[in-house]
């Protein structure tokens, strides 16, 4: 679906890449870097994971981050990653995202119903959220994550930073369409619109619209990062499958795959969208010859939270916490692993073939 206002949508890219890299490009002299756009699923607690991976990704300097999107827990760990980055680099980027976790598994206890099992607490925040109103269950729209956020987080660097790109995605409550707010409108307002429950929080108002959590709309928003002028790479960082083969059966299965349904198919959406401008060229310009060649790929949090209860997205757990985050490291080595090699491979063939050219040359001469 083609938002109605793209240029609203989106904001301003200024060029990422200099004259230099693109002549490293033609002239095949590049170093061994990759650089990366990165989409952050959301997923509440289970973000933790992501918070892993961005953490394996971070501590390898071939890997040159340009531009974060995110959703709902994505932002989270978003705007850390951005704000970290502005203060001091790499190392200030890891601090930021261990501090504000740290700051979150401190707040493990929030609700009325975290101390309840999985299965309980669900069933009772189910009945409780069908009965009552996020007015009455939360009269002074307490919110533990804006304190997280106002300690942590310095939005005004965060707008300022001439460097990543951050596009953080809510609900408009009106219309149910994606709102990206980008790195220059950035705000505590945002973040929280982007992470708003309805069933707990009443609506974010920006400038006299209601928001509601990004995760209905735009799970991670991918649009911005293709659209952008950054690289020509995408890695999306997922915590929910794409694909779901079982047949749900019990009660707890049928609740799981409902959520399912409202969290992940915003993915499934602009996947489908973005192949079929690919395939079709209804696009047309640089724009089309951008979109044909992007390199989308994933790590994918899969058996490290198919375990998990419903609850664990919504309780931090520092044991569950620090088993995701170790998981979402192991995740991104992997593919850290795979990614390079196939830039090796690529490497050598084009000096295979740049040799071969010479050769046949001289011969010719």
């Amino acid at each position: 679906m083609w938002p109605r206002d793209w240029n609203t949508l989106v904001g301003s890219h200024p060029p990422a890449f200099p004259l230099q890299r693109l002549l490293q490009f033609f002239t095949g002299t590049r170093p061994q870097t990759v650089a990366l756009n990165l989409a952050l699923q959301g997923g509440g607690a289970h973000g933790a994971f992501t918070w892993g991976v961005l953490d394996r990704l971070l501590e390898d300097e071939r890997v040159e981050i340009a531009a974060v999107s995110g959703a709902s827990a994505g932002a989270f760990n978003a705007v850390a990653l951005v704000d970290g980055f502005a203060e001091a680099g790499r190392r200030g980027a890891r601090a930021k995202l261990d501090a504000v976790w740290h700051e979150v598994m401190s707040k493990a206890r929030w609700g009325a119903f975290a101390r309840l099992p999985d299965y309980s607490a669900m069933v009772a925040f189910d009945v409780a959220t069908r009965i009552f109103a996020p007015a009455q269950l939360n009269p002074f729209a307490v919110n533990p994550l804006r304190e997280v956020l106002v300690r942590h987080i310095d939005f005004r660097r965060v707008r300022r930073t001439a460097g990543m790109q951050l596009y953080v995605a809510a609900t408009d409550v009106a219309t149910g369409e994606a709102r990206i707010f980008s790195r220059q409108e950035m705000s505590a307002k945002a973040v929280l619109a982007s992470a708003c429950l309805p069933q707990l929080m009443p609506p974010v108002r920006i400038a006299g619209r209601a928001y509601w959590d990004g995760g209905f709309s735009s799970n991670p928003p991918l649009w911005p990062l293709i659209e952008g002028r950054g690289p020509g790479e995408t890695l999306a960082v997922l915590l929910s499958p794409r694909v779901e083969p079982s047949v749900p059966a019990t009660a707890r299965e049928i609740g799981a795959r409902l959520s399912w349904f409202a969290f992940g198919q915003p993915l499934a959406r602009e996947l489908a969208a973005i192949e079929r401008a690919q395939t079709t060229g209804t696009l047309g310009g640089l724009f089309r010859w951008r979109l044909r060649r992007h390199r989308l790929s994933f790590i994918e949090a899969g058996s490290a939270v198919a375990g998990l209860g419903r609850s664990t997205t919504m309780v931090p757990e520092q044991q569950v916490v620090r088993r995701l985050k170790e998981a979402g490291r192991r995740a991104a080595e992997a593919w850290l692993t795979q990614r390079f090699a196939e830039t090796c491979v690529r490497a050598r063939s084009a000096r295979h073939t740049s040799e071969r050219r010479s050769i046949a040359k001289r011969r010719a001469a």
